[in-house]
């Protein structure tokens, strides 16, 4: 029988986003037969509404740590306790995604004498690039940098100036069957444009806001759905507040697979991503989509990309789009078959999983060896 390989993730939190989701699968869905997992998590447990990746976890019997560091002066005492704990479990390999545990890892690897560790790259961060020059500095020597999408390896390799021979290309997974099969959540007042994610700079949610009497006005009975928090709510919902009743909030929501079933298109306005993951899961749902042309979409969407993808900032472009995909119902459906389609032929959790072993084999043979 073959030895089981000990491996330890690693992640800044644990909510409800597309860094926490890979990892959820890692650690629920590597074969118990060939790997046993544990999963440590920098900041505190998430608040109930954001816990669906705890219960996930929880239910399959992966050991899980919290540590409820949220300051830089927490730092020492944080790697410190990764340390401490690594040098009891002994893991062989160190997974680590998202920048904070990325660097929180590299240090508390080294202090517990692991000797392989992956660190996992998922955005290419345009407005904070001095991040990707502090992990150069301490994660330059990882074992491997997976990175979400060839846009972000890119990232890493001009702008982190991390070694190519180090980075491995390996796109997100979704459940194909969680999101083609879900139901829609009811019947709602209009017909929603959707736009799932943190309410925060990067995602330029209040500017889709103050745009949105673009494409609202010549779609009367269609409305926008905002899902998601994040620390710019309050002035979204101020803009939203003069826009009329259209425009619905729906927080932090743990059934996302339904409201992509009630949705009629997804739309997201980034400024920059990695391979946005609520792409991957609006695509599986059948859903065509309007994004900007930032990280991994191009990458996602394939070759039908060209109609479904606009060029960054420019709003009236992408009320544009979002008008003329609304309108002609045909080619809607037409976008989502071929959307949901390329989900299931490219991107599936298992395609993703098999990804991940291959690169755990090959370097822990070579480590071995």
């Amino acid at each position: 029988m073959p030895q089981v390989r000990r491996i330890a993730f690693c992640v800044t939190s644990l909510g409800i986003g597309g860094a926490e989701r890979c990892l959820s699968h890692l650690a629920t869905r590597l074969p118990r037969e060939e790997f046993a997992c544990e999963v440590h998590v920098l900041q505190a447990r998430p608040v109930p509404d954001a816990c669906a990746l705890v219960d996930a976890m929880e239910a399959a019997d992966v050991p899980l740590y919290f540590y409820d560091a949220t300051r830089v002066s927490d730092g020492p005492g944080l790697i410190r306790r990764l340390g401490d704990a690594w040098r009891r479990s002994r893991p062989q390999l160190v997974q680590s995604m998202m920048f904070h545990a990325n660097v929180a890892a590299a240090l508390a690897a080294r202090r517990a004498g692991v000797e392989l560790h992956v660190t996992g790259i998922r955005a290419a961060e345009r407005t904070a690039n001095w991040r990707a020059k502090v992990e150069r500095i301490f994660v330059r020597s990882a074992a491997r940098h997976v990175c979400v999408s060839a846009a972000v390896a890119d990232y890493a390799r001009s702008v982190g100036r991390l070694p190519e021979s180090s980075l491995v290309v390996i796109p997100n997974g979704v459940d194909v069957s969680t999101f083609r099969d879900a139901l829609p959540v009811g019947d709602p007042s209009f017909r929603p444009i959707t736009f799932v994610g943190r309410i925060a700079a990067q995602k330029n949610v209040v500017e889709l806001i103050h745009h949105a009497s673009r494409f609202l006005d010549a779609l009367p009975q269609h409305g926008l759905w905002i899902v998601g928090d994040g620390p710019l709510l309050g002035e979204a919902q101020a803009v939203a507040g003069r826009l009329g009743n259209r425009i619905e909030f729906l927080g932090l929501r743990d059934d996302i697979p339904a409201i992509l079933k009630t949705s009629e298109l997804l739309v997201l306005p980034s400024h920059w991503e990695g391979m946005p993951n609520v792409v991957l899961e609006a695509m599986a749902a059948g859903l065509p989509v309007v994004a900007t042309d930032v990280e991994g979409i191009r990458e996602l969407l394939g070759p039908r990309g060209a109609e479904q993808i606009v060029p960054v900032g420019d709003m009236q472009a992408l009320a544009q789009r979002i008008v003329s995909i609304a309108r002609q119902p045909a080619l809607a459906a037409e976008l989502g078959a071929a959307n949901a389609a390329r989900a299931a032929e490219e991107f599936s959790v298992e395609m993703m999983l098999e990804r991940y072993i291959r690169l755990y084999d090959e370097l822990l043979r070579i480590s071995s060896s």
